[in-house]
């Protein structure tokens, strides 16, 4: 179809992501991910647990032994070792090794109560860790993210973006009607890209995490190290909330928005990029559609251009569609 001129063309409003419904959509994913993974591995824990005892000989060491801040394996003590567990291991005859930062002595060369110190940590901690391995083993089996849901949402976000559309086409006197299959097929197909994407990030989060969590049992500081773990993969899972919300936002507003204009005889639209940022640059191939677009070159719903960079492999989409695109359809009627 040949190009028409750009000032035949009538520019409308672009249908926005909803974003009272992303908003809400980013604060589920991240209680999903808390309730679901990371609140029942920490559940009536503290990180570090003190055990006192009444009169240790060496208080400092016993202590740290206990609260997991110091871990003894084959000789050896590691971890974070604090001004007076650091005085005892001397005068236990412990010797510093500078390049490990660790200090080195026989199991038998220690007193009775530091060696019950070590075996109670020792316990303690594999209950522990027996325990959180169990829970994300219940998760990969039971798969409960499953039931979570979200039609709700999509359901007020199609109804937005609905009125959205009426209002920018009611200057051109075309009132299309959107059918409630429709709706039902564009909202559906969300939810189960959504769920997948879910489901995918949920399997591999649980994984690396499991993985993570058993090297702790080798950390000199345990609990520090269990529990930075698990902070910094909830830290992971909140950020993935943030963008799954975004990305399933643009993409909804993508499918929903080429269908209504097609189908209300309005199957153009203009390219806009928007001004990247040293952090997040605009893409190339996507600046060269926004500058096309600026000349007068439009595309159409039904035949999205390539989007890909040079020497990618081509990927034809519409604004929105590509991962992270934040680009906008600008929908346009030609005047007779």
């Amino acid at each position: 179809m040949e190009n028409p001129n750009p000032q035949n063309l009538l520019l409308l409003r672009p249908v926005k992501p909803p974003k009272d419904e992303l908003n809400e959509i980013e604060e589920r994913l991240k209680r999903l991910f808390l309730r679901l993974i990371y609140e029942p591995l920490v559940k009536n824990e503290k990180f570090p647990v003190k055990i006192f005892n009444a009169s240790p000989s060496f208080q400092g060491l016993y202590l740290a032994l206990s609260s997991g801040k110091l871990t003894f394996n084959r000789g050896i003590f590691s971890g974070k070792f604090d001004a007076g567990s650091s005085k005892e291991l001397k005068q236990l005859g412990a010797t510093w090794d500078n390049s490990t930062k660790t200090f080195r002595i026989q199991l038998k060369d220690l007193p009775d109560d530091i060696q019950h110190a070590i075996t109670a940590s020792e316990y303690k901690f594999k209950n522990k860790l027996d325990s959180i391995l169990g829970r994300m083993d219940w998760l990969i089996e039971k798969k409960p993210w499953e039931d979570f849901q979200f039609s709700d949402l999509f359901d007020k976000a199609i109804f937005k973006m609905d009125k959205e559309f009426r209002s920018n086409v009611n200057k051109i006197r075309v009132q299309p009607q959107v059918t409630a299959s429709e709706a039902a097929h564009i909202s559906k197909e969300w939810e189960n890209n959504l769920k997948l994407k879910i489901k995918g990030f949920t399997k591999e989060q649980i994984a690396d995490l499991r993985e993570k969590v058993k090297k702790s049992y080798f950390a000199g500081d345990r609990w520090g190290t269990l529990s930075k773990t698990i902070k910094k993969s909830y830290g992971v899972s909140s950020r993935k909330a943030e963008f799954l919300a975004q990305q399933e936002s643009h993409l909804l507003t993508a499918a929903y928005t080429g269908q209504r204009y097609v189908n209300a005889g309005m199957p153009r639209y203009l390219w806009r990029a928007v001004p990247g940022t040293p952090e997040h640059p605009t893409r190339k191939r996507h600046a060269e559609l926004s500058r096309m677009s600026d000349q007068g070159k439009t595309f159409e719903w039904a035949d999205p251009p390539n989007t890909a960079e040079p020497n990618q492999k081509p990927f034809y989409a519409n604004p929105g569609q590509p991962y992270r695109c934040r680009c906008t359809a600008i929908p346009v009627v030609v005047r007779k």
